[in-house]
């Protein structure tokens, strides 16, 4: 077809498909990515006008330099001028510094393929150096390819010996080189017949692989082009190359296979990933005609290489050699008419087939040759990356060069350096013995190895004591016996009071024949007398359980069997089921009864015909034994050592800071939280004050930073997620915490918002720490965030060990990773619990042996985490090995998608979990809006949402979108805590919504009814409630009450007491109670009492708004409504 463009007579003709796919790319936003820059540097005498005259003759040879895209009517072809364009050759002098900068931008300023012919070339010569020229010749790929630059070059050199030999000559015509790359003609039949295979040898093959990008934040999934270009270079030496020659000669291949099987394994180890695609270039001019030609005359084939660590490199080498073979005899369709054809069942249609490339060159290949002058080619200059990563061979008979291409906005140079060099002593171990399994090849060299072992350490010795909890607490008693060891509300403690206390705890224990290796339950409310229990029980050498009459009766009777409890230490009122448990319910004695001359921290405070308290106390000892939840669904007791509880509470005197004497802890974990540890003996073993709080204050998070600056709180320790809930909280309502001194972040990751960097950047001096740690192990890192809260990364590292702890990633295997590296973290140490309760079996699957250890009978803890080295040394979480689901057919790692929606600007927190669709596995997303209002109003809902997915498509393939983005006010917390998923609404799939739905009802006219209603429903996470719908049986409990009174004073003005929320129960009931109970700031309309009520009087309602008042009756009524407070472990 013949048309015009830009003014001259072209023929039109279709894009081959590898064109079609690099256009694909120019579309996307490639930019100068498919620039090809050849750049020489040239000394001695040139003729710079002769040179651009034999550049021009060569380039109106060849008509496809003159080539333009044209679109019509959707489709995209070629337009090839019948009369060639004159060349964009530019001439230029000046300053060298100059010189080069002009070179570069040439080299890189974006072709407009529309527009303008897809070649340029400059001539610069340096005048601050004599004899200096540079020659740069910038082709768009889509015309070009490696074989076009050994012609353009040779016909250069000809040409230009022509030109100051014996002046012009006549070019030769044009090379008609779109007539041949026509004239290819595919048979239909053989060509499905290759697509069938293509579709079944890239069946469910991997989309991505988890190689090692940078941090979180620059490690989202973007596609987005251009990718800014990082090169990382190595070389194998003349006789590492001479036995990778002779390997791939013994195997019959040749040296490009032979390395793109070592970079395949070497993926393979730096992905965790046994499953490989390898994209690399193969020619298409097999015709002779085509040996001449200038063009694009390229294809991509897919290497799909099993990289199995049980297999020898020979192996390996012989199914890549296979596989390639196999790849050849199918090229009759291109990579993208396969792409194509199989887009329906990718995340990403768009995208390729493979996530790393691979090519080769002879070094010699190409060369610009002038007479009377040295050329020199010089480094790439491209700013751009054709490829997330790719692996570039030259060789030679000086060895192998290899460069490593990467974009540098995913991967940091360091850890590509790392790559290269690993790749080079790949191959040198491979070709030295081919037949050794991978899995016994270690990448890391020796100097990585130190590092390794360096990072997996504490950063400074640590001393080699430990000491029994009861006998550090008792030191500290003696030496600070007049100081204030408790309070709680308007009570305190001495020392010298609360040892008398844990004294005549320890006697009513040995009363009740409690000794030495003994367990004893611990059912105590929060208060003095659960510290004194605690202590006490360690003071006879017995170690405590956590027990919370709350939790289901099976549970509780698992544990008071699993630990063999006959002592269950209670409130004053005693109660509970523990009796039918088989286990004897013991008050804890009052504070009063207690003998205030006794010291309370001698050996023995009973009489002479008891057993001695304790005696032969160890600290190989049992402290207490934690429940965690276990793959059967039976709880497992995790059995925690002195020694053990030792290692993380000396080494936390030693290093937090503000832990001398008078410090104020904050006691907010419940005792069954393994951190509540950390907060008891971390404070009174050094003279600290330990200030109690009740439950219903520990509940309040949205007032813990308020209670923070209260209380005078210098450290407070906090899950992460009633960390950010409590910081945005504390933002939004203006509260600083100016006490506040340490901030220690655990259970979750946490991620980084911007209210908490504010919220600490209010107070100077405030200390953030990240710690890492499973129940087995306790804390086993941490990561001390910058003193600048704006240096804090989104998601922040958990840092270094701890003490005399030990951290090692490790792969399948068993071989330590590379740093970057995806590995499971494997902790060891004095650190480790004994075991599980009664579980031999299990204790002996994850505390397996310590092939790093010296020590007889070492262990390390295999703790199914993910985790990776960042260049600094820090180590960053990543989730857990079993945390993979399967979404249409992709594995998707639930804590990736998690980070993305936490990145968004619109999101203060969020969460993801994996439901059930109809039988099909889908992802389900929910989101805590920066503004929290944002759930209560529609139309800033829906916009909020829409900017959320635009947030997530630009980050995430569509596989592992959520299917249903849940808006909460908050995310509802454990005990512990972390998110409790049980408690988060259930999607309604039959909507076909991306809101939840639940009961519906007719509106209210009574707009403080609808105020209630649209509160409950917000807590309850349903889309409505109605007037006469009991607000418990729809899933409510104490916590919820507690929240529904905070959000209807947050967000309707609605000011009730907690009680009518229990009282009352529905929002037509509730709402006729809140009209007596408190003023409606919102100016609601109030009619008459309902009948049968009292007008409370001014000075009930004083009492009633008292903080002791609601404190006190919180207490009370959460007692009377236990049963309705479903478990909050």
């Amino acid at each position: 077809m013949t048309g015009h463009g830009n003014g001259r007579t072209v023929t039109e003709t279709p894009l081959t498909p590898g064109q079609q796919g690099i256009w694909l790319q120019e579309r996307m936003g490639a930019g100068a990515a498919y620039n090809v820059a050849i750049a020489y540097r040239i000394t001695g005498d040139l003729d710079p006008g002769a040179l651009a005259d034999a550049v021009s003759a060569v380039v109106l040879r060849h008509e496809v330099l003159g080539m333009t895209v044209l679109e019509r009517g959707g489709e995209v072809v070629g337009a090839v001028p019948d009369t060639p364009p004159i060349p964009d050759t530019v001439r230029f002098a000046g300053p060298s510094e100059e010189v080069r900068s002009r070179i570069e931008e040439v080299a890189n300023r974006p072709f407009d393929l529309t527009r303008e012919a897809p070649f340029r070339a400059l001539i610069a010569e340096s005048q601050d150096i004599p004899d200096e020229y540079f020659l740069c010749l910038v082709v768009h790929h889509m015309v070009f390819d490696d074989w076009s630059s050994r012609i353009l070059l040779d016909e250069i050199s000809e040409e230009y010996r022509r030109w100051t030999a014996d002046g012009p000559t006549s070019p030769p015509g044009p090379t008609a080189a779109y007539a041949v790359l026509r004239s290819r003609k595919i048979d239909p039949v053989a060509r499905d017949r290759d697509l069938a295979w293509w579709e079944e040898a890239l069946r469910d093959a991997p989309e991505f692989l988890e190689l090692p990008r940078r941090s979180r934040e620059g490690a989202s999934r973007d596609t987005h082009l251009p990718r800014p270009v990082g090169t990382a270079h190595t070389r194998l030496d003349v006789d590492t190359a001479r036995r990778v020659r002779e390997l791939a000669a013994a195997h019959g291949c040749t040296d490009f296979v032979t390395h793109l099987a070592a970079w395949a394994a070497l993926v393979g180890v730096y992905s965790g990933q046994d499953d490989v695609l390898v994209g690399t270039p193969v020619t298409q001019r097999s015709d002779p005609a085509t040996q001449h030609l200038v063009g694009y005359l390229l294809d991509t084939v897919v290497v799909r290489a099993a990289v199995d660590p049980g297999l020898s490199f020979s192996a390996l080498l012989t199914m890549v050699r296979e596989t390639l073979f196999d790849c050849l005899e199918h090229d009759r369709v291109s990579h993208e008419e396969v792409a194509r054809h199989l887009a329906a069942g990718r995340a990403d249609p768009s995208s390729r087939l493979f996530s790393v490339w691979f090519a080769s060159e002879e070094a010699d290949g190409e060369e610009l040759h002038l007479p009377r002058a040295k050329t020199e080619r010089t480094e790439s200059l491209s700013r751009w990356a054709k490829f997330d990563l790719a692996l570039f061979c030259s060789f030679s008979d000086a060895g192998t060069s290899v460069a490593l291409e990467f974009d540098a906005a995913q991967y940091d140079e360091q850890t590509m350096e790392r790559m290269a060099r690993h790749y080079a002593g790949l191959l040198d171990a491979v070709s030295a013995d081919p037949s050794r399994p991978l899995r016994d090849i270690s990448l890391p060299d020796a100097q990585e190895l130190r590092s390794l072992e360096l990072w997996g350490r504490a950063p400074r010795p640590e001393p080699e004591e430990f000491h029994h909890l009861f006998a550090a607490f008792a030191d500290a008693a003696t030496a600070h016996s007049g100081r204030t060891a408790l309070e709680h509300g308007d009570h305190s403690c001495t020392y010298a009071e609360l040892a008398a206390h844990t004294a005549s705890v320890a006697r009513a224990l040995l009363d009740h024949g409690v000794r030495r290796g003994h367990a004893v339950g611990v059912a105590v409310d929060r208060s003095v007398g659960m510290i004194a229990a605690v202590l006490g029980i360690l003071r006879v050498g017995a170690h405590y359980v956590a027990l919370d009459p709350d939790h289901p009766h099976a549970r509780l009777a698992h544990m008071v069997s699993d630990t063999g409890l006959s002592v269950v230490l209670t409130g004053a009122e005693g109660g509970g089921p523990w009796s039918e448990f088989g286990a004897r319910p013991v008050p804890v004695p009052e504070p009063w009864e207690t003998d205030p001359t006794s010291s309370g921290t001698g050996p023995d405070d009973g009489s002479k015909d008891k057993p001695a308290e304790g005696r032969g106390r160890s600290v190989a000892d049992v402290a207490y034994v934690t429940y965690t939840s276990g793959s059967t669904g039976a709880p497992k007791g995790i059995r925690m050592s002195h020694r053990a509880a030792w290692n993380l509470i000396g080494w936390q005197r030693r290093h937090y800071p503000h832990l001398g004497e008078g410090s104020r802890t904050l006691q907010f974990a419940s005792l069954g939280f393994d951190v509540s540890l950390q907060e008891i003996f971390g404070t009174l073993t050094v003279g600290g004050t330990l200030v109690l709080i009740d439950q219903a204050q520990r509940d309040a998070v949205h007032d813990l930073m308020r209670l923070v600056d209260r209380e005078r709180i210098e450290r407070l320790f906090a899950p992460a997620p009633v960390v950010i809930e409590a910081a945005e909280s504390a933002h939004a309502q203006g509260v600083v915490p100016r006490s506040l001194r340490a901030l220690i972040s655990g259970s979750e990751q946490l991620v980084v918002t911007e209210a908490l960097r504010e919220t600490l950047r209010r107070v100077p001096g405030a200390a953030l720490h990240n710690e890492y740690g499973p129940s087995e192990t306790h804390v086993a890192t941490v990561y001390w965030a910058p003193d600048d809260p704006s240096e804090w990364s989104t998601w922040l590292p958990v840092g270094r060990p701890i003490g005399h702890t030990r951290v090692r990633l490790l792969d399948q295997v068993g071989r330590r990773v590379p740093v970057g590296s995806v590995g499971e973290v494997f902790i060891s140490g004095p650190g480790l619990a004994e075991g599980y309760s009664k579980m031999p079996a299990v204790t002996a699957g994850t505390f397996v042996p310590d092939p790093f250890s010296e020590e007889p009978g070492a262990r390390m803890y295999r703790t199914g985490d993910l985790a990776r080295y960042l260049p600094d040394g820090n180590l960053e979480y990543l989730g857990r090995n079993d945390g993979q689901v399967k979404i249409r057919g992709f594995r998707v790692e639930l804590e990736a998608v998690r980070s993305v929606l936490d990145e968004a600007p619109c999101v203060a927190g969020g969460f993801v979990r994996c439901d059930s669709r109809g039988g099909e596995a889908v992802i389900v997303g929910y989101w805590v809006p920066t503004d929290p209002d944002t759930v209560l109003d529609g139309d800033r809902r829906e916009r909020a949402r829409e900017a959320l997915l635009l947030h997530m498509r630009g980050r995430l393939p569509s596989y592992m979108l959520p299917s249903v983005l849940i808006p909460l006010r908050r995310l509802p917390l454990t005990a512990n805590g972390k998110v409790d998923q049980r408690e988060l609404p259930v999607p309604d799939w039959d909507e076909g919504t991306a809101d939840v739905r639940g009961d519906r009802a007719a509106p209210s006219s009574d707009p403080l009814v609808g105020a209630i209603r649209t509160a409950m429903a917000e807590v309850l996470g349903r889309s409505e409630v109605g007037e006469e719908e009991d607000f418990f049986s729809l899933g409510g409990h104490s916590l919820k009450a507690n929240r529904l009174v905070w959000v209807l004073a947050a967000s309707h003005g609605v000011e009730i007491l907690l009680r009518p929320v229990f009282e009352e129960r529905t929002p037509l009931r509730l709402a006729r109670a809140a009209r007596w109970i408190a003023p409606l700031r919102s100016g609601l309309p109030q009619p008459g009492p309902p009948e049968q009520r009292t007008v409370p009087n001014e000075e009930s309602d004083a009492a009633a708004n008292s903080s002791a008042t609601r404190n006190a009756r919180l207490l009370a009524l959460i007692d009377e409504i236990g049963a309705t407070d479903d478990d909050r472990t």
